[in-house]
Parts: C-alpha cells; sequence; structure tokens
C-alpha cells in the first residue's frame, strides 16, 4: 500500500486555513460533518455528543476507492469485516454499480460478519481502506480526520461496486441530512477552539 509520505496535511491546519480553502460543509449520512478541503483531502468531523444520523445507520460499507485517512483529534476505531453468506444471518445487502448508481437490495441472501482486523488509530496515525474491503470507523470523543481517495471507481472501469449491509427489514438511508452550513461551521469552529 502507498505511505503517506505525499500526504498534504502532516498537521491539523488552522481554522483560518480551513476556513480558507474549506467548501461544501455538510452532513454525511453516517451522522459525521464532512467538509472538501484543496486537492481532493476532505476533513471529517465526529462529534462527541451530537451526531446528525438517520435511522437506520449503516456503518458498515465498502468504498469504490482506496481510502487514506489521518487522525488530527481525538481517536478512530477502524473495523475490517469478513462478510459471509448466510441463510441464517440477521443482515441483508444492498448494492450500487459505482457512486452514481442508486443502490438496490440484493434479493433472496441474508448475511453474517465476523471480525477481520480492528485497529485504533491515535492523532498523528494513518489507516488506509482497500477497495471492496468491509469496514467501519468508530470514534471517541470529538474526532477530527482528513482522507483522501487514491483510486476512484472511474479507474476500476466502472466494474468496483458499492456495498451496504444493514440488519433485516431495514433500508439505507440514501441522502444527507440538512443543516444549515453557519451551524456546520460553528460546531468545527467550537471544536477547534477547544483543542488546548
Amino acid at each position: 500500500m502507498d505511505s503517506f509520505t505525499d500526504f498534504k496535511y502532516k498537521t491539523l491546519p488552522s481554522l483560518e486555513e480551513i476556513k480558507r480553502v474549506g467548501k461544501n460543509i455538510r452532513v454525511h449520512p453516517n451522522g459525521f460533518i464532512q467538509l472538501t478541503l484543496e486537492d481532493g483531502y476532505r476533513l471529517h468531523l465526529f462529534l462527541d455528543k451530537e451526531v446528525y444520523e438517520r435511522f437506520p445507520r449503516t456503518p458498515i460499507h465498502t468504498h469504490a476507492f482506496v481510502l487514506e485517512s489521518r487522525v488530527m483529534l481525538g481517536e478512530v476505531t477502524n473495523i475490517e469485516y469478513e462478510v459471509a453468506e448466510d441463510p441464517h444471518g440477521d443482515l441483508c445487502m444492498y448494492t450500487a454499480k459505482n457512486m452514481e448508481s442508486e443502490l438496490e437490495k440484493v434479493i433472496g441472501k441474508t448475511y453474517s460478519i465476523s471480525n477481520k482486523k480492528e485497529e485504533v488509530i491515535k492523532v498523528g496515525e494513518e489507516y488506509h481502506v482497500r477497495i471492496n474491503t468491509f469496514h467501519e470507523s468508530l470514534h471517541r470523543g470529538d474526532t477530527i480526520t482528513i482522507v483522501r481517495k487514491i483510486k476512484k471507481d472511474s479507474e476500476m472501469n466502472g466494474v468496483c461496486p458499492i456495498d451496504i449491509l444493514c440488519l433485516k427489514g431495514q433500508t439505507p438511508v440514501e441522502g444527507r441530512i440538512k443543516v444549515a452550513e453557519d451551524v456546520l461551521w460553528g460546531k468545527l469552529e467550537t471544536v477547534l477552539n477547544n483543542i488546548g
């Protein structure tokens, strides 16, 4: 796997820098605040006491790209899973052919999971998530990560699906929760001002 030697952000940028380059602040469907930075980087803010998530939450998923993430504040536990078709499993799967496709349920199959790999990533440390790897990222306390995609599904000729696991009977929620941008900027500013 590529190293992080060319990763632009070695440390957390200042609030002034984030405000200068940041755009398109929004809430991700899994409840964290996401902000686009320059050069394909994104800042993710996971709040300890407040989560903007819809039900059902769909944390176990794959990506149609390789994801690199550096923890800038707080702590992340990244869990990778083995997923197996299981007639007695309590999970169902939704899939999309690529990032622009709608999710479709995989009919007539259920699944079970087991932990394949679990790692705790602390401030200044990084982790990768490979294409088609089922994972979820859990945070501890207010947490900020900066991420980038190093291979997009377009580079895979559109053959890399995105998969999401849900409990049977649930449907993953698509789209984003609408929260005013000034509220989201305020949350980010509060967290950054409390770093001491």
